[in-house]
């Protein structure tokens, strides 16, 4: 990216070419992982898989905790833990990449027929007003995923206070 803002003979065209390119891949990147079902999800659900995924994305920089008061052996249809495991992962990317955040935690519990996801981290925060109104388009993914499945999320945030994420959606068990 210094290249952009040395004193080169690059015209703002081709610096706009090139960054539309580099987002175009991008977004074909994560698009193409999201295509892949991770084995374990595949192999023992839902609860395994974002344990694992905590466990993946914990490092020196932040932790991810994961706690659920469902069942581990509790299994939903194959579809519902695909689209529930990549927005949650989409959301993890999300902490890792802009909150600035040393914990995150996830809590998984049902309740009344729903699945209820809570996502908290200790980061920066954001002003929730100005955020509504220029939202990025992987959260923009995440609302629409989440609307396909009849569900909702609500997302509370401020300044130097972290994010808190709560997401419910009806269940859909495997028969």
């Amino acid at each position: 990216m210094s290249v952009f803002t040395s004193k080169n003979a690059i015209t703002s065209e081709e610096i706009t070419k090139t960054r539309s390119l580099l987002k175009e891949a991008h977004d074909k990147v994560r698009d193409l992982s999201h295509q892949l079902i991770p084995s374990l999800l595949a192999r023992f659900g839902l609860y395994f898989s974002l344990k694992d995924l905590c466990e993946k994305n914990s490092n020196s920089v932040i932790q991810f905790k994961y706690s659920s008061s469902v069942d581990d052996k509790t299994r939903y249809k194959d579809a519902f833990e695909m689209k529930m495991y990549f927005i949650i992962a989409e959301l993890f990317n999300n902490i890792i990449k802009h909150s600035e955040a040393t914990l995150a935690q996830i809590n998984i519990e049902e309740k009344e027929g729903k699945l209820i996801i809570h996502i908290e981290d200790n980061g920066k925060g954001f002003n929730n007003v100005k955020f509504n109104s220029k939202e990025g388009f992987g959260l923009n993914q995440i609302r629409a995923r989440i609307n396909n499945i009849h569900g909702e999320i609500k997302i509370i945030s401020s300044e130097n206070n972290g994010t808190k994420i709560k997401i419910k959606t009806p269940i859909i068990y495997k028969s």
